[in-house]
């Protein structure tokens, strides 16, 4: 990790209970860039606002228009400032985790879902036999 910030941070993530469901992955390259975190199902980038690389207005600029292009290529960014990592880093962590849970499940951008590995792995499961079926006789109604 490039700074003291992305280390607090990923130490706070490491302590909440989504770390067991979204891998965060520092210093991920998106494009022409490199992200500070990337969660890659869901394509969420997480940045972190330090003073020392957003002190002036051509840096602000410049990760504006950075984050327009990472989200031009179907990414959500969701950033925090280094005064918000200082101050609770705990709860930064997990407002990111939160983020993540309520994304909708089409948000994902899974390689492979289950249905695909029974497809793959076991095609028999899926397969259906009609004539299995064509001798079940058609239910019969009872008089009393």
């Amino acid at each position: 990790m490039d700074s003291p910030i992305e280390r607090r941070f990923y130490d706070a993530w490491m302590c909440t209970i989504h770390q067991e469901y979204w891998e965060l992955i520092p210093q991920y390259p998106i494009g022409k860039y490199r992200v500070d975190f990337a969660e890659v199902i869901t394509q969420t980038a997480i940045e972190l606002d330090g003073f020392a690389s957003h002190s002036s207005t051509e840096d602000i600029a410049r990760d504006c228009k950075r984050q327009r292009e990472i989200e031009a290529m179907g990414w959500h960014v969701l950033r925090f400032g280094g005064k918000e990592i200082y101050k609770d880093a705990w709860s930064c962590a997990n407002e990111a985790g939160n983020f993540l849970r309520a994304l909708p499940f089409s948000a994902w951008h899974v390689r492979e879902t289950p249905w695909d590995t029974i497809e793959r792995d076991a095609p028999h499961l899926n397969e259906v036999f009609p004539s299995d079926y064509e001798d079940i006789p058609e239910p019969v109604e009872v008089q009393a």
